[in-house]
């Protein structure tokens, strides 16, 4: 699970981070937590891109998807 994680994270951030100078936001719910607090440190370390975590309920992290942000 946590391979496929990481693979996940690898092929979403590939392109966006190089469009956006090598940072990655990533919106997770709450259960996805441990796990990617896990792989975070590992990605960027493998990749050199920053990763910001942001975990909300789901109305939140429609409301932070769906925002307009510079």
């Amino acid at each position: 699970m946590r391979r496929l994680l990481l693979a996940a994270m690898l092929a979403t951030a590939i392109a966006p981070a190089a469009a956006q100078g090598g940072e990655l936001r990533v919106l997770a719910g709450g259960a996805m937590t441990a796990a990617l607090q896990e792989l975070t440190p590992r990605f960027e370390r493998a990749t050199g891109h920053r990763v910001t975590l942001l975990f909300a309920a789901t109305p939140q992290l429609i409301a932070e998807a769906t925002s307009s942000r510079p």
